[in-house]
């Protein structure tokens, strides 16, 4: 067997390995807390039509950013009325990100690098089980792979397609149009801001 055959062979062998786990952690997924406001969102938006703009209650007070959760929960109900389908595309988008960036590593490190990171990444006990059960940050692997990937292919020159998917990414036009740079750091807004929440010194 040649050196090239047998480093395909242990990558194929690897893959294989994370994707069977994967899927049979997220067979054995159950519902919790989390899990169920998650599916109330999809299933609001799949019955009813309504789309609710926020994601789930947090521990604060209040509702964390989370429209899309409305989208991703909701449309793979409509194939399969199950919450393991809901899950099922999060371990979509974690296949995704892994071709993603296993192409981005052949490229950048070369093919023999691969295999380390299939090791390091895909079969990584954390990753395998994030892509099992249905919670809001499980998505971002996806974008977290397109952000690298893009943002690789803008190494050397501006290129229109990878930049859509960065202004995409931080948020769309309101990120790429309506944002300002160091904002945070501007004194007599944040005096303002004090005064306008009528702020004492009990608050702090």
């Amino acid at each position: 067997m040649s050196d090239r055959v047998f480093r395909r062979a242990e990558l194929v062998l690897a893959f294989a390995a994370g994707l069977s786990v994967s899927l049979l952690m997220l067979l054995r997924s159950c519902l919790s807390n989390d899990q169920l406001n998650l599916m109330a969102h999809g299933w609001v938006f799949l019955r009813l039509g309504e789309w609710i703009h926020y994601g789930n209650p947090t521990s604060a007070g209040g509702s964390a950013p989370g429209g899309l959760t409305s989208l991703f929960v909701g449309a793979p109900l409509l194939i399969w009325p199950h919450h393991r389908a809901a899950t099922a595309l999060i371990w979509v988008f974690h296949l995704i990100a892994f071709v993603l960036l296993d192409r981005l590593v052949a490229r950048a490190a070369g093919p023999r690098a691969r295999f380390f990171f299939c090791l390091l990444y895909w079969l990584n006990p954390w990753r395998l089980y994030y892509s099992s059960f249905l919670w809001n940050p499980n998505y971002l692997f996806l974008f977290g792979a397109l952000h690298a990937s893009s943002a690789w292919r803008l190494r050397e020159r501006a290129r229109f397609l990878p930049s859509m998917v960065q202004a995409l990414i931080a948020g769309g036009p309101a990120a790429v149009f309506r944002s300002q740079e160091g904002a945070e750091d501007d004194e007599r807004e944040g005096v303002r801001a004090i005064a306008r929440a009528r702020a004492g010194a009990g608050d702090v």
